[in-house]
């Protein structure tokens, strides 16, 4: 997005009239593609590209009366410290104050169970039009609601059919991961997510794939014609990998090679 974009809206109505009808049209567009989608094809949200748009400067999306200053959001920040209910009151600071100034007091919170909370919270709101400060034109909160996620099992076959070898495995996976690559259009710069987690109210280890919901039936059929066994499951709602009051870690490695060269090649190793 332009620092110096044209299109900044004066209040929260025209904000959300504006997205309504940018969400409509995007539907119809979308109908005329795959006339068999249904309500649940808007079901799923991803939360990258809400992430994303808490990145912009607050000059690319909002006009400077609806801007916080630093003495605001540090003053939100440090009151929310002490608030009983975190995602709702970051929330309802969005309605009144505009996401991106909620996004800025929430990244101030470093409390990743919250911010998942309040980004599926944001997103229902979007969806159900409610009225809410701080989108604009060119910004992806639209793109978030023509997601679809799906969690994947692959169970354990029966004896008389014969487990793949790792080799065949990775070479199979190569072939979906090819053929998954014509999500991402010459027009549109759409993508798909693949994540191994466990959910917060689970303790498997699942697959989750999130797709742009054009491109479900492309998905479904790489899939099931490279894995006939897999199971997959549309989920409804999102999934949280964090606990409140639970501690995160995380650990880094780096390549000594560009990461478009292999660990190994599937031909040097027979297992994990």
């Amino acid at each position: 997005m332009q620092e110096n974009s044209p299109l900044r809206f004066s209040s929260p109505e025209e904000e959300i009239a504006y997205l309504k009808e940018q969400i409509a049209r995007r539907e119809r567009e979308l109908l005329d593609r795959t006339p068999e989608i249904d309500n649940t094809d808007i079901e799923t949200v991803g939360k990258q590209e809400l992430f994303e748009y808490g990145t912009f400067t607050p000059d690319a999306v909002l006009r400077p009366e609806f801007q916080m200053n630093e003495t605001e959001l540090a003053s939100e920040a440090a009151a929310l410290e002490t608030a009983k209910d975190q995602v709702s009151e970051v929330v309802a600071l969005a309605e009144s104050k505009g996401i991106h100034n909620a996004l800025s007091v929430l990244d101030r919170l470093n409390n990743p169970y919250a911010t998942d909370e309040v980004h599926r919270r944001l997103i229902e709101l979007i969806r159900a039009g409610r009225v809410v400060a701080g989108l604009k034109e060119g910004v992806p909160p639209w793109q978030v609601l023509h997601m679809t996620l799906f969690e994947v099992t692959l169970p354990e076959l029966p004896d008389e059919d014969r487990e793949m070898s790792l080799t065949e495995l990775v070479g199979t996976m190569g072939q979906f991961l090819a053929g998954m690559q014509a999500v991402s259009g010459e027009k549109r710069a759409w993508h798909y997510t693949l994540e191994l987690a466990v959910s917060d109210k689970s303790d498997d280890i699942v697959f989750y794939v999130a797709v742009p919901t054009a491109s479900v039936d492309l998905f479904e059929k790489q899939l099931l014609s490279l894995f006939p066994h897999a199971l997959l499951v549309l989920q409804q709602n999102d999934y949280n990998i964090f606990t409140d009051d639970a501690a995160v870690a995380a650990s880094t490695f780096t390549l000594n090679r560009h990461p478009i060269y292999p660990l190994r090649t599937n031909d040097e190793f027979e297992s994990d």
